[in-house]
């Protein structure tokens, strides 16, 4: 009996031996051999990555020769999102957080149900005091994340020109399409355990912290106080004259700075979601081509004098109208059947005066092919009219202008283009092809931004005045050309910008649209406004354009020139000008 009991514990030992070192067998290969890719699983399952986003740049502008003051500023809002892997009450979840932030419970249901996926996005735009209460309850699988909204302190102030950011971050229209890259910066990265909620514990050891680089803040050529008058003198001026729309562009013709660049009518950024047109996103003084009418004809003229084929001093009879082949261009309210000057083609805007520039630029006779390539050349190479000149703006157009080789591109365009018929600019085109002609003749790369400030080095890089062609037109040429546009403020259709003891210079230009049919409309019009002011040099060069007005006259007299007035005179005082004369 003693005998059986001692072969029984016998073999009890051996059992449990055995199963004990089956048991340690087994521990050591899954702490030892194994050990290290067990850890590396169930650290798998534990870490998630974060996506840690940068802040935005900020866009200020000038004010005078002050500091930079802030068109575009950052908010800081949260995120509300799920990882549905960690979401075990659906139902509940959903219904506690409708109960604080709002929204469909249903849909969030959905959301949470996603349970293939790592990260959902529930709510945006949570203030403080919300994502508190969404904090305090420690949902399984809901966290919290830091996201920047733009803010405006100044409003809808240039809104064209900045353009806007969408739900998804992404720039959209103005400098905000076009810096997009510069501005959003690069994300950083968190890699982190997280708890049993599914909430990161960015304090253990296998963190991985990759700082956000913060996009870089940029400094505009907008003054301030500029645009916010130019903006308010557009407005109250398109009203006036009953159009549809309208833009203004101010630069400094000395260095291709945009001083100002508004249109009418505009929106907020803030709220750009509320508009109910978006074509009302678009700067139009960037990327809508139109015909520019008679503010041409001092580019043609300037041509003819620069190419030495006319004279200001010579003369040509005038019977009204010039046939070119089988068309028949007459002029608008002038007498037929008198002999005018190269002065009076500009200040009385003469249409048949524009086309004899051309014969003369093409060896006196008629419309020909010589004086279609050399007035080509000036329009494009010179002025760089039909490119698009490279300024900082989201959809810029590169409009539209006929070489003198294709079909479309014959005598009667050509005759039509030296007064603004027959090809498509852009603001931004003219009115850079314009300082050129009245600095002298050198044509400066337009452009908006003065200055980036890089967030982590601090570093600003100052943007220096592109000369991109000099000897445009010579200075010579350059004189004539503004002494001749000093007579349509004198005497022409520009006379409401005359003001005592400065030099102001212009041009009108009043333009047909087309109508549905594709002929020119006898109602729709296009008025525009090309000048300078106000010393012995141009300080200033403005191009206002309306777009329908529906008040009677030419529309470059009644409707744009007014505007013209009103700014340039503000900016005499602005700029504190002393009087010439």
């Amino acid at each position: 009996m003693a005998s059986s009991v001692i072969t029984r514990a016998k073999w009890l030992y051996a059992v449990l031996f055995i199963v004990g070192g089956v048991f340690s067998a087994r521990l050591f290969y899954l702490q030892v051999i194994r050990g290290d890719s067990y850890a590396v699983s169930a650290l798998s399952e534990q870490q998630r990555k974060y996506e840690i986003p940068p802040e935005r740049g900020r866009i200020y502008v000038r004010e005078g020769d002050g500091d930079p003051v802030p068109l575009v500023l950052n908010q800081t809002l949260k995120t509300l999102y799920a990882d549905p892997r960690y979401v075990s009450d659906i139902p509940s979840t959903a219904q506690a957080i409708a109960k604080i932030i709002g929204g469909d419970v249903n849909e969030y249901q959905t959301l949470l149900s996603q349970s293939e996926r790592y990260f959902v996005i529930l709510a945006k735009k949570l203030n403080a005091a919300k994502a508190a209460a969404i904090d305090e309850l420690k949902l399984n699988g809901i966290g919290l994340q830091d996201a920047t909204y733009r803010t405006y302190p100044e409003g809808q102030l240039a809104a064209q020109v900045l353009g806007f950011v969408n739900d998804d971050g992404a720039g959209q229209y103005g400098i905000e399409q076009f810096l997009d890259a510069e501005l959003k910066g690069q994300p950083g990265l968190l890699k982190a355990v997280t708890d049993v909620r599914g909430v990161p514990l960015t304090a253990s050891d296998d963190t991985v912290l990759k700082d956000a680089l913060n996009g870089a803040d940029v400094v505009l050529t907008i003054d301030r106080s500029v645009q916010r008058r130019v903006e308010q003198l557009l407005a109250e001026g398109v009203k006036a004259a009953r159009g549809k729309s309208g833009s203004v562009l101010v630069m400094d013709p000395t260095s291709g700075a945009v001083i100002a660049m508004a249109n009418y009518p505009s929106y907020n950024p803030a709220k750009f979601f509320e508009a109910k047109d978006p074509g009302v996103f678009l700067n139009g003084a960037a990327a809508e081509p139109y015909e520019v009418g008679s503010v041409i004809k001092p580019f043609t003229m300037s041509a003819g004098l620069n190419e030495d084929k006319v004279q200001v001093s010579d003369t040509y009879f005038d019977p009204g109208y010039v046939q070119v082949e089988d068309r028949k261009i007459e002029n608008a309210g002038l007498p037929a059947q008198v002999t005018r000057t190269m002065t009076e083609i500009i200040q009385k805007s003469v249409n048949t005066g524009a086309v004899h520039v051309l014969k003369q630029l093409g060896g006196g006779g008629e419309v020909n092919e010589a004086g279609r390539n050399t007035l080509y050349d000036y329009f494009t190479n010179h002025y760089g009219f039909g490119s698009k000149t490279g300024i900082e703006q989201a959809a810029e157009a590169e409009g539209s202008i006929f070489a003198p080789s294709s079909a479309e591109g014959n005598n009667v365009r050509y005759a039509n283009m030296t007064f603004g018929q027959g090809m498509n600019l852009t603001m931004i085109q003219v009115l850079a092809g314009y300082s050129a002609l009245v600095n002298g003749g050198t044509y400066y790369q337009p452009y908006l931004v003065d200055a980036t400030v890089e967030r982590i080095s601090g570093q600003t890089v100052t943007t220096q005045p592109k000369a991109l062609r000099s000897g445009v037109i010579s200075q010579e040429t350059s004189r004539q050309i503004r002494s001749m546009m000093h007579k349509v403020v004198e005497l022409g259709g520009g006379q409401i910008a005359r003001h005592s003891g400065y030099n102001i210079g212009g041009k009108t230009g009043t333009s047909q649209k087309l109508a549905a049919d594709g002929t020119y409309s006898d109602y729709l019009e296009v008025g525009t406004f090309l000048g300078f002011g106000a010393g012995d040099t141009p300080q200033y060069v403005v191009m206002v354009k309306v777009d329908e007005p529906g008040v009677g006259g030419y529309a470059g007299t009644v409707a744009a020139a007014p505007i013209f007035a009103d700014i340039s005179n503000w900016l005499i005082d602005y700029y504190r000008i002393p009087p010439v004369r």
